[in-house]
């Protein structure tokens, strides 16, 4: 749900995203109206992912959470953030990065049915495709679960198996599925 008052009185920043019932306020300065200068690294997937809030990314604040944060963009137009360390914030949902790789549908099926995945959660972004036509297509079956992203990585299609740090989706893991 989304509300607004505007009232440039009443102002504390020029951008802001507030995460509710929690309240969590993640604020660019009215001083700022641009945000830093500093430009945010672009890079290949690390072994974090991060999935921003949408208040974030609808108050133009993701490159101001990726400095927070010491984290990445994966390409200059999508959200998505990377980071080599384990990050926790409500400002965003955090994925554990199991396969990183230009996008092959065959060979993602292959990799999925491999690790025993038998639902995912498709994330896309960047690119154009039908989930349901594509969940169909990679034909998944086992007991574990993952969330499966399509986007692109320096402009090229890209594919990432992930599971979530919270919860591992509901699936104990055991050590095995973690070693390639």
């Amino acid at each position: 749900k989304e509300a607004v008052l505007w009232s440039p009185a009443f102002a504390t920043a020029s951008r802001r995203a507030t995460i509710l019932p929690a309240g969590d306020t993640l604020t660019r300065a009215s001083g700022e109206p641009g945000g830093h200068a500093d430009p945010v690294d672009v890079g290949e997937p690390g072994e974090y992912l991060l999935d921003p809030s949408p208040a974030v990314t609808r108050a133009g604040l993701v490159e101001d959470l990726a400095r927070l944060l010491g984290a990445r963009k994966i390409d200059p137009r999508i959200a998505f953030l990377t980071a080599d360390h384990e990050v926790a914030t409500p400002f965003a949902r955090t994925l554990r990065v199991i396969e990183s790789a230009p996008w092959n549908e065959k060979r993602f099926a292959a990799r999925l049915r491999e690790l025993g995945v038998g639902a995912a959660d498709i994330r896309r972004r960047g690119l154009a495709g039908d989930v349901d036509q594509i969940r169909r297509r990679l034909k998944l079956s086992g007991r574990h679960r993952a969330t499966v992203v399509l986007t692109r990585v320096n402009d090229k299609p890209w594919g990432l198996i992930c599971t979530d740090i919270r919860t591992d989706l509901g699936q104990p893991l055991n050590a095995s599925f973690y070693h390639f």
